[in-house]
């Protein structure tokens, strides 16, 4: 009698105990939506991609991301660390990347958060460029962006400091300060 109480007892603990452990394991995981009301999400996606294509099935742009939720309140999409790649079929692609980024239903703005990173590697005739800059509006039909937050330009080795910054990524290649702009230059 005593040894069938101690092996139920022993059955109880163990479930417990892996019970307890269940529930570290999941408790771990980030809570991704918790800006996003979650009875308004329509669907989701994990590792997000989508690719803009030309007439001619040449690529305009490509957007990924870890994850990406829809909300049928507004139709937009919130994503999660997105990376936008804007193609130019001459030079190398331009390159945004940020921590989290709302696409707008019209699927024509992209409003990036957090902390934004822009680069083109350097060719035979152009130098690399990397862009720090925060909270940035992407316009992707043709190609802008803009911030009103502080951006830096970095050029090896001459580097641009500004308040605001307006960008268009096709050619003519336009990058403009909007206030406060410093810079330090460094001659060949």
């Amino acid at each position: 009698m005593f040894v069938q109480k101690a092996g139920i007892y022993l059955i109880i603990c163990l479930l417990a105990l892996f019970t307890g452990w269940m529930a570290t394991i999941f408790e771990k995981q980030p809570n991704v939506i918790s800006e996003i009301d979650e009875h308004s999400v329509d669907y989701f996606s994990v590792e997000y991609k989508k690719v803009e294509l030309d007439a001619s099935g040449l690529p305009i742009n490509q957007l990924t991301a870890d994850m990406m939720f829809k909300v049928s309140l507004d139709g937009s999409m919130h994503l999660q660390q997105p990376e936008l790649t804007l193609y130019d079929q001459e030079k190398a692609p331009w390159v945004i990347a940020s921590e989290k980024a709302v696409l707008k239903a019209d699927g024509e703005n992209l409003m990036l958060n957090g902390q934004v990173k822009i680069s083109k590697e350097g060719g035979k005739q152009d130098k690399a460029i990397t862009i720090n800059s925060s909270d940035m509006k992407v316009h992707l039909p043709t190609h802008t962006a803009e911030s009103q937050s502080r951006s830096e330009l970095i050029m090896p080795p001459n580097k641009t400091v500004g308040q605001g910054m307006k960008i268009k990524f096709l050619k003519p290649i336009k990058l403009t300060f909007l206030s406060g702009v410093k810079g330090r230059y460094e001659s060949n």
